[in-house]
């Protein structure tokens, strides 16, 4: 079947241009977290997370959220 949402069906070209969309849509929102400080709290939590916990953050949260969008992601692509 077709993909539908409420009583638009994407067919053809529609389907093309809502996946392309929402691929550059996907892309951009991850290279702005990248680039926020919730980003560098993560990237600092990849290299050392030891040393980033000693600091005061708290990594568990962090990786936690990382999580659930890595799933929110992995979930959207099907």
């Amino acid at each position: 079947p077709s993909f539908q949402i409420g009583s638009y069906v994407f067919t053809g070209y529609a389907f093309f241009y809502l996946v392309l969309g929402t691929v550059l849509a996907s892309y951009l929102l991850c290279r702005l977290l990248v680039n926020s400080a919730f980003g560098k709290v993560l990237l600092a939590i990849r290299e050392d997370a030891l040393r980033t916990e000693t600091l005061g953050y708290d990594i568990r949260v962090r990786q936690w959220l990382a999580f659930v969008l890595a799933a929110a992601l992995s979930g959207l692509s099907g």
